[in-house]
């Protein structure tokens, strides 16, 4: 009963995986779309032999055979015998699958290789590209502190994680330390504030990333195939969302540093006993608030008191930090590299789409990336002017 049960799930789950393994091969990218398309479909406007002549091929019956493969039904009925789903499903890709790649593949004419190989040398490159503008784990993790959804929102639409060196541990409160910067701001008097329509452009330019993000690789995944995993479309897209999960395990560890558990300190202090309701309407004023204008701070340029209440001499980027937050800081750091690795892979192993094709695609990673880019360094710019404001004030 049990392997039995193992099975159905296993069929079920299989099911939904030749959905997707069923669409590859319906569309291209513009520049060879329509020779790859009139190869699949058979259509073409010259005889057989002026076809072959230049190269091309009629794989309309390899593409049927493709299409009309039921591996669903097959695999239901074969569970019932003991004959494991998922074996079925790569033999079902080995068999099907690199008959439309290959009889795709073999006529192409040797610029077309090279325009194909040139490409995947572009795409493999496209990772690494992205992870020099990309914002490092603990700058998302210092926005989080301050406006959540929007360091979530930079987070999708970088789409990469700047990779920084592994192993060595640095509290996103050095971030905060006095350096020169793309924006100066200067936090202005209550009466002359007039954050909305900077808001709204920040959360406009956030959302247009994370679309052509998604946009971006949904095409890139539907449109190519991966030379080792023909039949899946979803690896683009999976890389670009593991960076936000990257990121989410870092500012989970940094919400478990001494700075937040002090800043969570002083907040119940200052406001006393709070429901959750008062605690969530404090977080939508946070959120919708410039970080320049905030009125909650994290205090870098202070000690920082241990939760007794007693307090370090040492500054708050300078003491011993909690194990959680070098750990999840750590993994992270590790994680960034992995997802680099990763991203190498799949992006240098997309075929069928042309040099011209992937400079676009790459172009529209890296205007993503960009408009994260400024609205990150816009924020943290405002945190910035904001604790070397308090600093001042402190000093005088």
């Amino acid at each position: 009963m049990q392997h039995l049960l193992r099975a159905l799930v296993s069929c079920t789950f299989y099911s939904f995986c030749v959905a997707v393994h069923h669409e590859k091969f319906s569309e291209f990218f513009p520049y060879y779309g329509e020779v790859l398309g009139n190869q699949i479909s058979g259509q073409h406007n010259v005889s057989q032999e002026q076809l072959e002549l230049v190269g091309g091929k009629n794989c309309s019956a390899q593409y049927t055979t493709y299409l009309s493969t039921d591996t669903a039904r097959d695999a239901t009925s074969a569970c019932y015998l003991g004959v494991s789903c998922f074996m079925l499903h790569d033999i079902t890709m080995l068999i099907f699958n690199p008959i439309v790649y290959d009889c795709i593949y073999e006529d192409l004419l040797p610029n077309e290789q090279q325009n194909f190989a040139s490409a995947n040398v572009m795409l493999g490159l496209t990772p690494t590209i992205l992870s020099s503008i990309a914002p490092s784990v603990g700058e998302i993790s210092l926005l989080s502190s301050r406006r959540p959804l929007m360091a979530t929102l930079l987070s999708i639409g970088g789409p990469a994680v700047y990779v920084a060196r592994s192993l060595t541990y640095q509290s996103p409160i050095a971030i905060l330390r006095p350096t020169s910067s793309l924006f100066t701001q200067t936090r202005k008097p209550m009466s002359d504030r007039r954050h909305w329509p900077w808001l709204a452009l920040q959360y406009a330019a956030a959302a247009a990333a994370v679309f052509n993000v998604a946009h971006t690789s949904w095409q890139l995944g539907s449109r190519t195939v991966i030379t080792w995993k023909c039949n899946t479309s979803y690896m683009p897209v999976l890389w670009s969302t593991l960076a936000a999960v990257i990121h989410i395990v870092a500012a989970i560890g940094w919400h478990s540093s001494y700075a937040m558990r002090q800043l969570r300190n002083e907040q119940r202090l200052s406001h006393g006993v709070s429901t959750w309701l008062s605690g969530l309407a404090q977080t939508v004023r946070q959120e919708l608030t410039l970080s320049v204008d905030a009125d909650v701070r994290l205090h870098a340029h202070k000690t920082c008191a241990t939760d007794g209440g007693a307090s370090d001499t040492a500054p708050v980027e300078e003491r011993d930090e909690f194990w959680l937050t070098i750990f999840a800081m750590q993994l992270a750091d590790i994680a960034s590299f992995v997802h680099l690795v990763f991203g190498t892979l799949v992006f240098s192993s997309l075929m069928f789409i042309a040099t011209l094709d992937a400079a676009t695609v790459v172009l529209r990673y890296m205007v993503s990336g960009l408009l994260c880019r400024f609205v990150l360094l816009y924020e943290l710019s405002g945190m910035r002017s904001a604790e070397m404001e308090e600093g001042v004030a402190d000093d005088g």
